[in-house]
């Protein structure tokens, strides 16, 4: 065990940390320099580089290190071992230089969307986490789920660490640090992909054009056909990746495109950020796949909800998004036993229920950033409202896959429905309306 108690100084403060190392992939040996400076920075000996904003910070090798199963690892992610914030973004306060992790409450910003455990539905809140920290057991969570994900061959980070500082509580509970193993030397997320390069950094739009190499797309990366088409093959991918993520017994994955990672290398997309991930092992065995599905509804909010956002808006039309489809293309890559005229029939009706909203949006793109954030959240459909036209309108579809998900008892269809109904009240019209909308007789629209 590697402990540490000398520290450096931090705005002209000691900085005074303890940690241990509880955790170690014993299978990956990387250089005792970069071993030792990793340790230095986790220990605030050393102030460590962010390269982005937020809890992340980030490592480079000093050399390429080739480990098990032919991947080739260039840094080290370190999550939890402080923040940097400096157009406070992640709470309401700015940190123009990187902090140490504090036992403040981080901000949280919206409930999400889930079941009870006998299948009513309900809105579920993310327990509290530390500004610029993260507990120790969910430290170990991330870790763990890192391992079970690469040893069923699902992309994702590669587990390395766990730190524990044990005089850091929060809430009466310990705090620590996950460091993992990327396959990439930048941090870039591809969030960015989707917004008018006039607001993306010019590295990161560097490293993009590099993916788009990868991928063998041509074009422009400023027209949005050729963002789109990128977005095609990346959706596939990331559909298949939460797919798989289900069938290793894991659920809960944070389905934006600023959770994941491209690999130039591989040519593949990888999963990061797994510390809210859970084993299935805590839900009944009937409700699985429909929480399954529910991590996959997720992965379709969190693309469609980021297309009218302020920087993004401008690049798309209506046709456009019609044309290239790229929600059809995540199913393809979820549901990919399921025939391609069902999933398109069903990519239409939730791009029916989106559209009137994108278009409102794109009628005022030149206004979006005057109007105050809340007043343009009142603008975006509701939440809720859109899990549920997609939960209803794939369930049957997932049900006919070969998932592993799916036992002999299964939370059924006609349950779903009629605790939507319940869930809705008088909304549930409007839900109806994009059901009828899917020529599928196992649609249980008369179950209500």
């Amino acid at each position: 065990m590697y402990s540490s108690k000398s520290y450096g100084s931090w705005e002209g403060k000691k900085v005074s940390l303890q940690y241990q190392i509880t955790h170690r992939n014993e299978q990956i040996r990387l250089p005792e320099e970069d071993v030792e400076a990793i340790l230095r920075l986790a220990g605030w000996e050393e102030t460590p580089t962010f390269l982005t904003e937020g809890r992340t910070a980030w490592y480079k090798l000093k050399e390429p290190v080739a480990v098990e199963g032919g991947i080739t690892v260039k840094a080290v992610k370190m999550k939890g071992v402080g923040v940097w914030n400096p157009e406070g973004r992640h709470a309401d306060e700015f940190q123009k230089v990187p902090i140490p992790p504090t036992d403040r409450v981080y901000m949280r910003e919206a409930a999400h969307f889930g079941f009870h455990t006998d299948g009513t539905l309900k809105e579920i809140y993310s327990e509290d986490a530390p500004y610029g920290g993260i507990c120790h057991h969910r430290a170990i969570r991330e870790y763990e789920n890192a391992e079970i994900l690469c040893r069923n061959g699902v992309p994702s980070i590669l587990p390395y660490l766990v730190i524990e500082y044990p005089d850091l509580l929060f809430k009466g509970q310990t705090m620590g640090a996950v460091l993992s193993l990327c396959s990439e030397a930048e941090p870039y997320r591809l969030l960015f992909l989707g917004w008018d390069n006039r607001y993306v950094d010019a590295n990161v739009l560097e490293y993009y054009k590099e993916i788009q190499e990868v991928l063998g797309i041509s074009g422009d990366l400023r027209e949005a056909s050729t963002k789109l088409r990128m977005s095609q093959k990346i959706g596939e991918q990331f559909g298949r990746a939460v797919r798989g993520l289900s069938e290793s017994g894991l659920f809960i994955h944070s389905g934006g495109w600023e959770n994941i990672q491209f690999s130039r290398e591989s040519g593949r997309i990888f999963l990061t950020d797994l510390d809210s991930t859970r084993s299935q092992s805590g839900l009944l065995e009937r409700m699985r796949p429909v929480q399954a599905l529910r991590d996959f509804v997720s992965n379709l909010y969190r693309y469609v909800n980021k297309l009218y956002y302020p920087k993004a808006i401008s690049v798309y039309g209506t046709e456009e998004l019609l044309e290239y489809d790229v929600v059809f293309h995540l199913m393809k890559g979820y549901l990919y036993e399921i025939e391609d005229d069902t999933l398109k029939q069903a990519a239409k009706e939730i791009w029916r229920f989106f559209m009137p909203y994108f278009d409102m949006m794109k009628k005022n793109e030149g206004k979006l950033e005057d109007i105050p954030k809340d007043i343009r959240k009142s603008f975006k459909f509701d939440t809720d409202l859109f899990y549920l036209v997609c939960l209803n309108l794939l369930y049957p579809l997932f049900l006919r896959t070969e998932s592993n998900t799916i036992g002999k008892d299964f939370y059924s269809p006609e349950e779903l429905l009629i605790n939507t109904k319940a869930y809705l009240g008088s909304r549930f019209a409007y839900l109806e309306m994009h059901l009828s909308g899917l020529n599928d007789a196992s649609l249980p629209i008369s179950a209500v």
